[in-house]
């Protein structure tokens, strides 16, 4: 359980990085999508929001990892399942706020 513990915590600080020390435009590291890469405006704004999503999405699976150590019945596949549906929700987040925010210009 210890990798991860340590792999889901590694999110929080990563999303504190990606909300607070936005990086600037590359083609290498961040929410990387052709409308990002297009616009400095819209490359933070989506890079905020996904590392507010990491924060959320790493505290709740740091905290789910550890509480599967006193929780034996807690599988491992389950915490993964979790990681998975995060991932997910955190593009499907940030996407609607990028429409939203395009549609209400």
């Amino acid at each position: 359980m210890l990798p991860y513990i340590i792999a889901f915590s590694c999110l929080i600080p990563l999303g504190i990085w990606l909300r607070f020390f936005t990086p600037r435009r590359n083609f290498w590291f961040g929410y990387r999508t052709e409308r990002t890469l297009q616009n400095e405006e819209d490359w933070k704004m989506a890079n905020k929001l996904l590392g507010i999503c990491s924060i959320y999405s790493g505290l709740v699976l740091t905290a789910s990892s550890i509480s599967a150590i006193f929780f034996p019945e807690l599988r491992v596949e389950y915490i993964i399942l979790m990681f998975i549906v995060f991932a997910m929700a955190s593009i499907f987040i940030v996407e609607y706020f990028m429409d939203s925010n395009i549609h209400s210009d």
